[in-house]
């Protein structure tokens, strides 16, 4: 015989997050994948589409990313997070800290997994040289031309110009 269950103990609802892009959300791209170009192609669809502000966009320090998802570390950017998601192909969102020294609200990692917009333009750019060619040195230019992480030679990591923070994948375990 099954227990009897009291009806009038209730359990909460999870909280329901409502998907809402902001213009105005800083962004952090990066690519953790074996796809060449992948964060340059989606600097330039995030920037085209107004779905955030690009702070900057590189490579990871490993390319063997196994799940992209939108990260970030403010509870209140969780609509914002889960907008950007839902445009990049329905990612997962997760609440972390790892990631707060870029200074971008919200931090795209890209994964062998991704499915979402980008691919094609990423093939295009490395069929035609890459995501600098063509780009000023100081700067000027497209959506593309945002600084471009680049690789610290001691350490081996891609590293950030502007904040000069390495870019690494977070921590097994430390995403919620």
């Amino acid at each position: 015989k099954l227990p009897l269950i009291d009806s009038t103990e209730t359990t909460p609802a999870p909280v329901a997050v409502k998907p809402t892009l902001d213009p105005a959300a800083t962004v952090a791209v990066i690519n953790g994948s074996e796809t060449s170009n992948l964060a340059a192609a989606l600097d330039k669809i995030i920037t085209d589409n107004e779905w955030g502000q690009i702070l900057f966009s590189g490579s990871a320090a490993t390319k063997d990313v196994k799940i992209s998802a939108v990260f970030y570390s403010d509870p209140a950017d969780a609509e914002a997070a889960a907008g950007l998601a839902a445009e990049l192909g329905g990612l997962s969102t997760y609440t972390t800290q790892d990631y707060i020294e870029y200074g971008a609200k919200l931090v795209v990692l890209l994964g062998a997994d991704y499915a979402g917009p980008g691919l094609d333009e990423a093939a295009a750019l490395t069929a035609n040289g890459g995501a600098n060619a063509g780009i000023a040195q100081d700067g000027t230019g497209d959506a593309n031309s945002e600084p471009v992480a680049e690789a610290d030679a001691a350490a081996d990591v891609p590293v950030d110009p502007a904040a000069d923070a390495s870019v690494e994948a977070p921590a097994e375990g430390t995403a919620q």
